[in-house]
């Protein structure tokens, strides 16, 4: 059986990658990033979207 991934807010994957929540809606809205839209309009996005997308700064 395949697990799924946990649903993150905008806020959450705006804090992670350090950008603001309107990057992430324009991302989402524009296909960059997998998301879900809920029946209330909000977005979710699976934590797997995070993979790939951190990266440590260079020093």
């Amino acid at each position: 059986m395949s697990q799924v991934p946990r649903l993150l807010t905008t806020s959450e994957v705006a804090q992670a990658l350090r950008v603001d929540p309107g990057t992430v809606r324009r991302w989402a809205s524009n296909g960059q990033i997998d998301h879900v839209r809920l029946p209330s309009g909000g977005l979710r996005f699976p934590s797997t979207v995070l993979n790939g997308m951190t990266a440590p700064a260079a020093s």
